[in-house]
C-alpha cells in the first residue's frame, strides 16, 4: 500500500493523480475538515476520468504532529511518500513550523521504521542546502555550515533532512528529493501558483534575484521514479534551471497578456513595504504578506546543479518556459470558469 502525506498540496496532488493513473492503491492523509475539492481540481487537469480516478484514493484523517492518528492511518503502508509541510516565510510561525517540518517528519520516519520493507520518499527543498560557494551551482554534497543561525523555513527543512538521514542510519530504505521553486496550477491562493494572479491583477514591482524552477509534474513523476528504483541513502535536486524572477515574471504576463512588473524594489523599499505590512497586520489582526525574510529571499542569485537526477533516471526537465505557459493557461481556463459562474 503506498501512503501519502501533504495530498491537498501542490506537490501531494499531482503525486496522487500521477499514483492513481497508474493503478495504484493509494491512502492519503488529510486533518480534519481539510478540503480535498481542489485535489480532485487538479484531476480534471490531465484526465476525462478525473472523478473516478479520484474516487480511487483512500483518505484518512489524521495529522503527522499527531503520532497515534499517524500510527493507525500508516499501517500496512510499504512506500511513503511524505510533502507535507509548511512553508512560510512569517517569523510569527516559527514554532508551527519547526512542529510540523521537523517533530512531524520524525514521527513519519519512526513510523516507517516501524514497518515491514517500508520505503520513503521525503520531499524536502534546495533550502535545506544552503548557499552557492564561489558562486558554484548548488549540488548535493554541498556542507551548509550556517544551520546555527537560521531558525525560519530553511533551517527547519535542514533538520528535517537530519531526521530522515537518521532514518537511514538505521536501516530505513528511501530517498529525498530537493525540489527547487515548483510551477504548477491548481492553487491559485497560495505559494508559487499564487504569483500569476498576483501578476494577473497587475504587479508593479520585481525584486532583481535568480532562483532555480521545476514543473510539478516532474517532482511527481521523478519521486516515483525513484521510488521504484533500487536507491536507498541519497538525496536529488531536482531544478529545470534557474532564471532572473524579472523574467518569470515577464514570461507570466506574456501568457496571461497583461503588463510586466517595471520597477526594481531596492532593499530600502523592501524594508519599508515590510515595516508597513507589519504595522497592517497589528492593526488589522490580518496576517503578514510582505516580510523581511521573503523579500531578502527575492534578493538571493541561486542555481542548482541537476545532473546527478536527470543522469541516473535518463531523464530531462520540462523547460522552464513551458511550465509558465502550460500553468498559465490553466490558470486563465480557471478564472473564465470562475467568471462564468458569477456571470
Amino acid at each position: 500500500m503506498i501512503f501519502v502525506t501533504g495530498g491537498t498540496g501542490l506537490i501531494g496532488s499531482h503525486l496522487l493523480y500521477a499514483l492513481s493513473a497508474q493503478g495504484k492503491e493509494v491512502v492519503a492523509l488529510k486533518r480534519k475538515n481539510a478540503d480535498t475539492a481542489a485535489v480532485k481540481h487538479v484531476f480534471s487537469y490531465y484526465s476525462t476520468q478525473a472523478e473516478k480516478l479520484f474516487n480511487t484514493i483512500t483518505w484518512k484523517e489524521g495529522d503527522i504532529c499527531n503520532p497515534v492518528s499517524l500510527a493507525e492511518a500508516m499501517q500496512g503502508a510499504t512506500n511513503v511518500y511524505h510533502a507535507a509541510a509548511k512553508v512560510s516565510f512569517n517569523p510569527a510561525d516559527k514554532r508551527q513550523m519547526a512542529e510540523i517540518n521537523i517533530a512531524g517528519t520524525a514521527n513519519v520516519v519512526n513510523q516507517c521504521l516501524g514497518q515491514e520493507k517500508a520505503r520513503l520518499c521525503y520531499v524536502s527543498s534546495v533550502a535545506a542546502l544552503g548557499k552557492p560557494v564561489n558562486g558554484m551551482p548548488v549540488h548535493e554534497d554541498n556542507l551548509w555550515e550556517s544551520i546555527a543561525g537560521e531558525k525560519g523555513y530553511a533551517g527547519t527543512k535542514f533538520l528535517a533532512e537530519m531526521e530522515v538521514w537518521r532514518g537511514f542510519t538505521e536501516g530505513l530504505s528511501g530517498v529525498i528529493v530537493n525540489p527547487s521553486v515548483v510551477l504548477g496550477p491548481g492553487f491559485w491562493q497560495k505559494g508559487s501558483s499564487a504569483l500569476f494572479g498576483t501578476i494577473a491583477r497587475g504587479l508593479k514591482f520585481y525584486t532583481p534575484g535568480i532562483s532555480g524552477y521545476v514543473d510539478v509534474r516532474d517532482v511527481a513523476g521523478m519521486m516515483m521514479n525513484l521510488m521504484e528504483s533500487d536507491i536507498s541513502g541519497e538525496r536529488f535536486i531536482l531544478d529545470a534551471g534557474s532564471m532572473p524572477f524579472r523574467k518569470v515574471a515577464e514570461r507570466i504576463a506574456e501568457a496571461l497578456e497583461t503588463t510586466p512588473p517595471a520597477i526594481e524594489a531596492t532593499p530600502l523599499m523592501g524594508n519599508m513595504a515590510a515595516g508597513a505590512d507589519w504595522l497592517r497586520s497589528k492593526l488589522t489582526g490580518k496576517k503578514r504578506m510582505i516580510t523581511l525574510p521573503l523579500f531578502r529571499a527575492g534578493l538571493n542569485e541561486n542555481h542548482y546543479a541537476n545532473a546527478k537526477v536527470s543522469k541516473q533516471l535518463n531523464r530531462s526537465f520540462i523547460p522552464v518556459e513551458q511550465s509558465i505557459k502550460e500553468t498559465a493557461a490553466l490558470y486563465k481556463k480557471d478564472q473564465s470558469f470562475l467568471k462564468e459562474k458569477r456571470d
